[in-house]
């Protein structure tokens, strides 16, 4: 899989100066799509609602990383 950084954010959408940031990467090969590098969601009731398959993850991430 080979991805290309789109927008990298901290939680509250400034600027990120570390590597535990809120991500966006566009995946260039054949396989298409995005990577999305965000907060993993704990609350097992948010898991239980979202219905996560065991080879799924969620995460959160801030509005900026999805809207620009």
């Amino acid at each position: 899989m080979n991805i290309e950084l789109q927008i990298k954010t901290d939680n509250d959408g400034g600027p990120c100066w570390d590597n535990s940031c809120n991500a966006r990467h566009k995946v260039t090969s054949e396989e298409g799509g995005y990577v999305i590098v965000g907060q993993k969601i704990q609350d097992p009731a948010v898991r239980a609602r979202l219905g996560i398959a065991d080879s799924e993850e969620a995460v959160w991430v801030p509005d900026p990383i999805i809207e620009r």
